[in-house]
């Protein structure tokens, strides 16, 4: 299943994390925003939702496009069973495909050219670098021809202006779980945002604009940006 960063309290308790980022639901309404103006003209969309976490930005994408035909993964089982509650009326009416998978193996058994759309939240920026790149280039081979990528994540700055939006966001969620008596969350949390800022994976934003233009991606742009978090377009 690969690897597992949001075992046991950070998945048990995720939904905790978007008290803590102002912005989070204004990230998943852009990614819904994007895909369906994507779809415009074009009929029902086949869209994945990479990382599905909750199924919150699953529902954000099918508020906007109602006849899109979701996948909805994740490789932690606790996060799919919370999607499948979240987006159980989508599931009963055969939308919606809630699926535990590493990502990486479920895209390489997909079709090239089977995918409308990609999107996802908060999920890239985990991933160790060699991995990123091995599962970007399966991203841009599953989609169709003009298909879209968008990812909303966290793209790390420079070092000194990162250091100063780390800081505030730890504080941040400081602020929201100290009080409710979760410092061991905190912990995880603080334990898991250091990992992220290590050479194996720290997500630059410069780097990944190269990597997406090398990967011959066009119309590659950024939409949104709030501290160390953006909204990126691609299209095959």
């Amino acid at each position: 299943m690969g690897e597992r960063r949001f075992h046991g309290k950070l998945s048990a308790d995720y939904v905790l994390f978007k008290r803590a980022r102002a912005h989070w639901d204004e990230l998943e309404q852009q990614v819904g925003r994007a895909i369906a103006r994507h779809g415009r003209g074009r009929g029902p969309m086949t869209v994945l939702d990479l990382g599905c976490g909750t199924g919150f930005t699953a529902a954000a994408i099918l508020a906007r496009s109602p006849k899109t035909r979701l996948i909805a993964l994740d490789n932690e089982p606790q996060m799919t069973r919370q999607a499948s509650k979240n987006l159980r009326e989508w599931v009963r009416a055969g939308l919606v495909l809630v699926k535990r998978a590493d990502a990486l193996s479920w895209l390489r058994r997909a079709r090239t050219g089977s995918l409308d759309a990609v999107g996802s939240v908060f999920t890239i920026h985990n991933l160790e670098r060699g991995y990123r790149s091995r599962l970007l280039r399966e991203i841009r081979r599953a989609l169709k021809p003009g298909g879209l990528f968008v990812n909303a994540d966290k793209y790390a700055l420079a070092p000194k202006p990162q250091a100063k939006v780390l800081r505030a966001q730890i504080a941040r969620y400081f602020d929201v779980l100290v009080p409710l008596g979760r410092h061991d969350l905190f912990d995880e949390v603080v334990r898991h945002y250091m990992a992220d800022e290590g050479p194996d994976r720290v997500m630059r934003e410069s780097d990944s604009v190269r990597e997406l233009r090398a990967l011959r991606f066009s119309s590659n742009r950024r939409v949104f940006r709030r501290g160390m978090d953006a909204v990126y377009l691609a299209v095959k």
